[in-house]
């Protein structure tokens, strides 16, 4: 099972209001996942995200509805399917990606799933303390950047100068450069920043 989607679907579970869920196992609980992607690329995880909920104790087709709304790749189409999701209405929404940053402003739990420092984003005040009604988790782990300068070092025992390719504009970039250079100079290497769409333009 795909770790991430089973924590996105406890979290989910957690979040359905206590009200309902204090209710008879015959009220159907709805849940809206939004994505900017397509349904094609995420079909493993929400496949594991189901199975999750179902530890939980919520199957579909029993007490358990699951709205899905794919963006499929085109540029401003999640406030929209947002929308459409309240107005069915929703209990939750489960937001994948690069939705989360499209979200616009609900008053329905939100739980998040993206690959950014959550605390940049303006999601929370701290890991620790999520903000307003969102929730989630991310998938960022800085510390990993470290570990791989290792492990190019072991490969490589001559290695003095490396470059760090990434997109500055991603929310949390800033503290992966910063563990990069750190741990560069720990090693004795040089890391040197490269803006991901500067070097896509090149010939």
């Amino acid at each position: 099972m795909h770790r991430r989607a089973f924590l996105a679907s406890t979290l989910a579970a957690a979040l359905v209001p206590h009200s309902l869920a204090a209710q008879s196992t015959e009220k159907v609980r709805r849940i809206g996942w939004v994505t900017a992607q397509t349904a094609a690329s995420l079909a493993p995880y929400i496949e594991a995200f189901r199975k999750g909920l179902t530890e939980h104790g919520y199957s579909e087709g029993r007490n358990l509805a699951i709205e899905y709304r794919y963006g499929e790749g085109i540029d401003g189409r999640v406030p929209d399917l947002v929308r459409e999701l309240v107005q069915l209405p929703v209990d939750l929404i489960v937001a994948q990606g690069a939705a989360a940053f499209e979200l616009p402003p609900l008053d329905l739990p939100v739980v998040f799933v993206i690959s950014a420092d959550p605390v940049s984003s303006g999601f929370a005040d701290s890991l620790a303390k999520p903000r307003g009604n969102k929730s989630g988790l991310t998938l960022m782990a800085v510390e990993l950047n470290g570990k791989r300068l290792d492990l190019l070092r072991d490969i490589i025992p001559k290695l003095r100068r490396v470059a760090v390719i990434g997109n500055p504009e991603h929310p949390g970039a800033h503290l992966e450069r910063g563990f990069s250079e750190a741990t560069g100079r720990q090693l004795g290497l040089r890391c040197r920043a490269a803006n991901r769409m500067e070097v896509e333009r090149r010939p």
